[in-house]
């Protein structure tokens, strides 16, 4: 994302409920069970991680993880499998 503003800027990434194990380091995220690596490039303020209800079908849900990211002006998402 990038419109020439140097505003802040929130990115929303939605796992599935089988994702169970993110860790967040720095602009690094990895989903230890599943063996990937996200990276982030760019001015990173903050990343934090949060539940969401996940819909298995019409009023039935779980939680699942979501992870936040806080930016300035421009995020590069590098996914490593």
């Amino acid at each position: 994302i990038s419109n020439g503003v140097n505003k802040q800027s929130i990115a929303h990434l939605h796992f599935h409920p089988n994702i169970n194990k993110v860790e967040i380091n720095n602009k690094r995220i990895n989903l230890v069970d599943e063996n990937i690596e996200l990276l982030f490039n760019g001015a990173v303020l903050n990343i934090e991680k949060e539940l969401y209800p996940f819909s298995l079908g019409f009023n039935k849900t779980v939680n699942a993880i979501k992870v936040k990211i806080t930016f300035k002006q421009k995020l590069e998402t590098i996914i490593n499998l």
